[in-house]
């Protein structure tokens, strides 16, 4: 996606009001302030994807010293699918960002790999929320994920009930959001229930193609 981006195009997305307020807002300094949240919905072929790969360029070069984490689903590929997956891949970033994560995860139990709710919010706080929290208090968390509409419910796959009626990702959602001093940039097609939860936790934002007109003239001239 990032070779994808023709040179001179998105610069619209730096100048929405929302991207503004996300990106330059400030997170009070306190360990029960929620995550600040943006999420950007559209219809197949808007970019979404694109503008993902963009923002993370964007922040690995405004905020060097930042941890900032991401996630792209992508259908039918394997490791990129389930609400597990971004878990781990999370995590694994999250200790190579600073050694410290990975000696604070070093002696962590064993934990489930796929199956009920539960467990992917139980692995959710164990490899993510509770480093963060016991980590650096004096620099920004960034955490992206694109493509969320794409993800697989494994839990209902495997015939077990689903927890409080959700799905792994509204689970994982509902966890995410409330992790303090982060910001978190989310970009899927819309659906009741990301928009249950992304537009009661932040600022949501549709993509249309009205928004990337000049950037289609720029791109086949």
């Amino acid at each position: 996606n990032r070779s994808q981006r023709a040179d001179g195009t998105l610069g619209w997305v730096l100048e929405l009001e929302e991207f503004r307020k996300w990106r330059v807002g400030n997170l009070e300094n306190s360990g029960s302030t929620p995550a600040q949240t943006l999420w950007l919905n559209g219809l197949p072929g808007t970019g979404k994807s694109t503008i993902s790969a963009y923002m993370y360029d964007l922040l690995l070069h405004q905020y060097p010293d930042a941890t900032i984490l991401h996630f792209f689903c992508k259908s039918g590929t394997p490791g990129l699918t389930t609400a597990h997956n971004i878990v781990r891949t999370l995590c694994y970033q999250l200790t190579q960002k600073d050694p410290f994560y990975q000696r604070y995860l070093q002696h962590k139990p064993d934990l489930p790999s796929t199956g009920r709710c539960e467990n992917v919010v139980l692995l959710f706080n164990t490899l993510i929320k509770d480093p963060l929290s016991k980590g650096r208090q004096d620099s920004d968390t960034f955490i992206l994920l694109d493509g969320l509409d794409e993800l697989e419910d494994t839990s209902s796959q495997a015939g077990q009930p689903s927890y409080a009626s959700k799905t792994e990702i509204e689970a994982l959602l509902e966890a995410l959001v409330q992790i303090p001093r982060a910001k978190i940039f989310v970009t899927s097609r819309s659906s009741p229930e990301l928009k249950r939860i992304l537009d009661e936790a932040g600022t949501t934002r549709t993509i249309s193609w009205r928004d990337n007109t000049e950037d289609i003239k720029r791109y086949v001239k």
